[in-house]
């Protein structure tokens, strides 16, 4: 690579630099056949003398980047290329004529791809405004013109470059496929020089006349077309020129076609360039005294003074949650880890310091993951806690967060695991792992506070925005650093021992030039010869084919999918050309694992679903070869399944954790597994795939299978998404709808009702359509329906349901025995359990006459039925218990509960869910009886314990036992250590539920009651006065909140309020029946109104308050302060996580 010296008159005014394409040298270009001289040189053709213009040519060798193998890939090559072109360029000027005339204005003539060369050179001049530098800025501040020659702008047709040398060559270059239509090397090229275009004369040529790309090619074409070589820009000239794409630059004559266009707009440029490029170096003068003057004030404003933070020492490493290690045979990138440890800087102990995002995109497959998980391990020791979270999209983003907060024993949940996170002040990393997503608010994953570095790691180079200290870009791996890699997975016996032969070294550099020096495909390429499929002499003939072959694929989107997909697709050819059964199996494996999320695919997913297949009625066709046994899963399969697995494994394509018997596909293969398929490949396995991760869910949903089935909520929703995909609307059929209800439970199961709902919501309407309402799958399916509905508190929807279920299950008797024996109030057991789910949402809308009458009847017909033991049977006396509670009837509420938990102890164990919900409503009894506290306390304790230790910190349910707990210290005057509990957790219900949920409210109303205890009236008349909104005026616990709000009105003397507050409850009270004119609680209210009117003297107004409530007048004074009953959160026969909802549900206060 050089600068030529081609014509120079005396005293030169303008610099005109030639640049030449990539099918000739650049004699060859400028010089026509029939002449021995480029035509710039003469002057007759151009007048160097006469125009003052100096003629220079930038000279490289083109054959290095067109044949396949000689190394140099257009992610280095073209800026390889382009530091050259300014370097040169900048030292000849300064060389030869000195640092003044080095600012002579220069006009660049491209032909070809020497267009594309020159913009990215003004690209790169354009960016060197450093003082070290800036000399290089010198030739973007130089240029006025460019002439562009048939330049490629919007890139080459595919068919061109894939033709190309075909007979020489089993397909093209590395560095030519970038240069196709939308690569993204063209993509970048354009985004560098699209600001920069306006500050330019072009002038833009094609080609009009078609020409053989080469001696193979059997038809012309024109090389770059018109479209290409000449796009829509404001204020460009553009012209074609009626010559092939070679004759367009060799002019004999001044006939020649296109000459006089040319010649007059070089005129033109050199003419007026002198002018405007002396006022542009004025401009830079300008601009470059204005600079250096703002650095020396910047360094004089800083002052001296005591450090704000301060470098701690390393850490010994407390947690580290990543998903996997990294390769044993990654190499390389050393300079880039130093950088980036060179970006986040000291870790130190400053509480006002912001995070540190450092930002890594780049290629898929260029080693950013494989990197971060080598950066993190030789820097464990400077962090505390280090988190791997998968950022692919939002469902396993949220998954990663939720399992921060479980480990913390917080709650598993986004908001717990974000809120843990910001509050440690020890250093962490956060790893924000494949945020491609450009839909994504990859800044919701960015914790609030918090001493922490975030390293985040795309293919989407719009996250560069979110950076704070930096970003780097991956491309290609160092060349040498590359071959190394290649060499070691190659032949990993020698490693290392035995240095590489210099020849395998060779081929090996013409190999990774061509794979882009891609981490991925390099480690893809070794395992393939490692394997014996091919060797290392042959490789690179049988690749080139095979991705010319994959670039032909609509489905592959870039050469760089290419480059990896290529690489897969010949050791993928080779297991399905074999016979053997773990061949066979590993090819149907990596088919099925396509359609699952490509991270961490747990190994027990066929065991768990073979035995559900073997009983299931869909043909064994549609299943993998290894489930088509007819005997249970036993060592043999499991055999079977391991060497199937070490097949995909020996072979790179999948990575396999054995500790934690997961395994995982990188992004682009895994797509390129689904994208391989044809439409029908497609349907099936995908039904496939959805049917055995259905069939893995055992249907009983034991809670020791929990935390399988949360492990499988990213592959439910990878498969839901490809069903959408395919298919529209779902379910399609009676087995589809199966399926997805059981998917919609291991949504519900984990609190995530956004996605439970809706997809049981199809799954009912699709029943009722092809199955009809009395089906006892459509009544399966409203249930679960109605659960979903109680659990977000949408009690309406919930109650309708219920109520339909029930009619059709009263119809739906199992004999005309139970007709002839009970024919209104039937015993049978779908009834009796349909029952007590209506006895509950009953319960929890505030009708609690009804739910008592409805729940005696579901009790005596289960336990007739199934007995006392049956765990149905107990989840209906106890929601009976918790309705007798909350009408006060405390005997019948103590005597069920005590059944319930002795039995659940019997059953389930103490610990149980279950146990724990009875438990803890047996010990509330007594603290509203005011009766063993003790006790009462040191159960509700327990309880606590229990939840924070299995659901964490921040569930729902631990803070209803923290409710709970304040009430115990409420009770025994410890008036200070509740409001202290609840005010600490007073933010984590705001955050985890809401501002307007039922558990701010039942937490606030706690808060206000611990606040009178503490004569802190005024704070508990500001913490209940919002509440009086909250809760639907028709609602019992309505009453319980206005005479709380009452009480504190009349201590502090604010009677009339007061007394407007209790005119507006008995009213209420009276309009919807809420309860009866003698019941204590209107009693209660009316006292109060009562002792107003003696207060002021208005006995007329008492005496027709006493008309209008003839029991007031035998009612006792103690009436007016009722005890308050317990603030109890709905319990459920199966924990549930509560969502934010601003319906309410029943709870006293």
């Amino acid at each position: 690579m050089k600068i030529k010296l081609i014509a120079e008159p005396e005293s030169p005014h303008v610099d005109l630099v030639a640049v030449h394409g990539l099918c000739e040298s650049s004699s060859e270009t400028w010089t026509n056949p029939q002449k021995h001289k480029p035509w710039l040189r003469d002057p007759v053709l151009f007048p160097y003398h006469t125009l003052r213009t100096r003629v220079l040519s930038f000279e490289y060798d083109p054959s290095r980047f067109t044949i396949p193998g000689r190394g140099g890939t257009i992610s280095n090559g073209i800026l390889d290329l382009a530091t050259n072109l300014i370097a040169e360029l900048d030292s000849h000027r300064q060389a030869n004529d000195g640092a003044e005339d080095a600012q002579r204005p220069i006009i660049f003539i491209c032909h070809g791809f020497g267009g594309l060369l020159v913009k990215r050179a003004l690209a790169l001049s354009w960016s060197k405004t450093k003082s070290g530098v800036s000399h290089l800025r010198a030739i973007y501040i130089s240029t006025y013109g460019i002439l562009f020659m048939g330049t490629p702008h919007n890139g080459l047709d595919e068919t061109l470059i894939l033709n190309s040398g075909i007979e020489r060559y089993p397909g093209p270059s590395q560095f030519m496929l970038n240069l196709l239509t939308g690569s993204d090397t063209i993509k970048e090229i354009t985004d560098l020089f699209a600001p920069l275009a306006k500050r330019f004369a072009i002038y833009n040529f094609w080609e009009g006349i078609e020409a053989f790309f080469d001696d193979q090619a059997q038809k012309p074409v024109y090389i770059v077309d018109a479209l290409s070589a000449a796009p829509v820009w404001e204020q460009v000239d553009k012209c074609a020129i009626m010559a092939n794409h070679s004759g367009m630059v060799k002019f004999s004559k001044k006939s020649d076609a296109g000459y006089t266009v040319v010649y007059q707009a070089l005129e033109k440029y050199i003419k007026a360039a002198p002018r405007v490029i002396s006022r542009r170096w004025e401009q830079e003068m300008e601009r470059v005294i204005a600079e250096r003057k703002q650095e020396a004030d910047d360094l004089l404003q800083e002052i001296p003074g005591p450090p704000q933070t301060q470098a701690i020492d390393p850490y010994i490493n407390v947690h580290y949650m990543v998903h996997r290690c990294s390769s044993s045979y990654f190499v390389g990138r050393t300079g880039q880890a130093d950088k980036v440890k060179e970006l986040f800087g000291d870790i130190t102990t400053n509480p006002r310091s912001k995070h540190k995002i450092l930002v890594i995109h780049g290629l898929g497959g260029s080693g950013k993951t494989q990197f971060s998980l080598k950066y993190i391990e030789n820097n464990r020791h400077r962090y505390w806690g280090i988190f791997w979270i998968d950022c692919s999209n939002e469902s396993t983003a949220e998954k990663g967060f939720a399992s921060l907060g479980e480990n913390a024993q917080k709650a598993s949940s986004l908001e717990a695991g974000m809120h843990w996170l910001s509050n440690q002040s020890t250093s962490w990393l956060l790893v924000l792992d494949n945020a491609d997503d450009p839909e994504m608010d990859l800044p919701r994953y960015f914790p609030a506070g918090g001493n922490g570095h975030i390293l985040v790691t795309t293919r989407n180079p719009g996250v560069r925005i979110h950076n704070t200290v930096g970003y780097l870009k991956f491309q290609g791996m160092d060349p040498e650093e590359a071959i190394t890699l290649l060499l070691k997975l190659a032949y990993p016996e020698n490693e290392p021992k035995f240095p590489p032969a210099p020849q395998n070294r060779k081929i090996a550099e013409g190999i990774a030039s061509e794979l882009g020096y891609l981490a991925l495909a390099l480690t893809h390429a070794g395992a393939t010869i490692r394997q014996n499929i091919f060797t290392l002499e042959r490789y690179l003939k049988y690749y080139l084919g095979h991705r010319r072959n994959m670039i032909r694929s609509r489905s592959v989107n870039s050469c760089t999918d290419a480059n990896i997909i290529s690489t897969w697709e010949i050791p993928f050819e080779r297991i399905a050309s074999k016979n053997s059964l773990a061949h066979k199996d590993a090819v149907e494996l990596i088919q099925l694992f396509a359609f699952m999320h490509f991270d961490s695919i747990p190994e027990q997913l066929l065991q768990r679903s073979s035995d559900g297949i073997r009983k299931s009625t869909t043909p064994l066709a549609i299943y993998p070869a290894i489930l088509k046994v007819k005997s249970m899963w036993n060592e043999d399969s499991q055999i079977r399944f391991r060497l199937a697995m070490n097949v995909l494994y020996d072979h790179s394509i999948i990575d396999n954790d054995h500790e934690k018997k997961v395994c995982s596909l990188h992004p682009v293969v895994h797509r390129w597994a689904r994208d391989r398929l044809n439409d029908t490949q497609q349907k099936d396995w995908l039904g496939c795939a959805s049917s055995i991760l259905a069939h893995s869910i055992s249907s009983n949903f034991e809670m020791s299978e929990r935390k399988f089935r949360k492990q499988l909520l990213p592959h439910i929703s990878c498969c839901i998404s490809a069903l959408k995909d395919m298919y529209g609307s779902l379910p399609n059929t009676i087995e589809q709808a199966t399926e997805l209800e059981k998917f919609a439970l291991v949504y519900a199961e984990n609190g995530q009702w956004k996605h439970a709902k809706p997809l049981q919501e199809k799954v009912v309407k699709f029943r009722v359509k092809v199955l009809g309402n009395q089906h006892h799958s459509t009544l399966q399916g409203q249930r679960n329906l109605a659960n979903m509905h109680w659990d977000l508190f949408e009690v309406q929807q919930a109650l309708q349901l219920q109520s339909q279920i029930l009619r059709a299950q009263w119809r739906s008797r199992p004999s005309i025995f139970s007709w002839i024996k009970y024919p209104v109030n039937p015993i049978h057991t779908s009834y009796c359990v349909a029952l007590d789910e209506f006895t509950r949402t009953l319960w929890l809308s505030g009708q609690r006459e009804i739910s008592r009458q409805t729940g005696q009847r579901a009790v005596y017909g289960l336990t007739k039925v199934l007995g006392y033991d049956d765990p149905q049977s107990l989840n209906a006396m106890f929601n009976l218990a918790r309705t007798y509670l909350h009408l006060g009837e405390f005997e019948k509420s103590q005597e069920l509960l005590a059944q319930v938990v002795q039995k659940r102890e019997h059953w389930f164990g103490k610990e149980h869910p279950d146990t724990l919900m009875a438990r803890n409503e047996q010990a509330m009894i007594s603290v509203i009886l005011k009766q063993d506290l003790v006790i009462a306390e040191r159960e509700i304790s327990d309880v606590l314990k229990a939840r924070k230790e299995t659901l964490g910190e921040e569930h729902a349910y631990t803070l209803w036992s923290v409710n709970d707990l304040s009430k115990v210290y409420c009770a025994t005057g410890r008036w200070d250590e509740a409001v202290k509990d609840l005010q600490e957790i007073l933010p984590v219900v705001a955050r985890t539920l809401g501002e307007t949920h039922v558990g701010m409210i039942m937490t606030k109303s706690n808060l206000a009651r611990a606040y009178i205890g503490c004569n802190k009236w005024n704070d508990a008349r500001k913490i209940i006065q919002p509440l009086l909104s909250e809760v639907p005026s028709r609602h019992p616990d309505w009453f319980h909140i206005n005479h709380e709000y009452i009480n504190i009105l009349m201590h502090l003397d604010e009677t009339d309020e007061a007394e407007r507050s209790c005119n507006s409850v008995l009213d209420n009270l009276i309009r919807y029946s809420t309860f009866g004119l003698t019941h204590p609680y209107t009693l209660a209210i009316a006292k109060k109104l009562e002792k107003i009117y003696h207060t002021q003297e208005r006995y007329e107004d008492s005496d027709k308050l006493i008309q209008r409530f003839p029991s007031l007048e035998k009612s006792p004074h103690s009436n007016e302060n009722l005890p308050s009953n317990s603030d109890l959160l709905p319990g459920t026969t199966s924990i549930s996580t509560l969502t934010n909802r601003k319906i309410y549900h029943s709870k006293t206060f």
